[in-house]
């Protein structure tokens, strides 16, 4: 069952399956009636350790190749680090 709206949609289960980088794709029929968009946010909460709640974040998105820029400036500096350094940092977490 999904609640969007103020509307009640009965829904069959559907699955996604978690990539070996941990991306999850929503189901099509879940975008559609939720209408989101590429760039939307969503955030995560964990209920249990078999339950999430999946809400769209009120926060307007940055669209375009120039959301990367606040990261680049977060990260820049004079150093010189090599592409493997800057993924590990980019990855940080995923190993949890």
């Amino acid at each position: 069952m999904i609640i969007l709206h103020d509307k009640i949609y009965h829904m069959t289960e559907m699955t996604a399956v978690i990539t070996e980088r941990g991306q999850v794709s929503v189901p099509s029929r879940i975008r559609k009636l939720a209408n989101l968009k590429p760039g939307v946010i969503l955030k995560w909460e964990m209920l249990s350790s078999k339950e999430f709640r999946v809400t769209v974040s009120e926060k307007p998105t940055v669209q375009g190749p120039y959301a990367v820029l606040g990261w680049i400036k977060r990260s820049n500096s004079d150093e010189t680090r090599s592409t493997d350094e800057i993924m590990r940092e980019l990855r940080a977490g995923d190993e949890d």
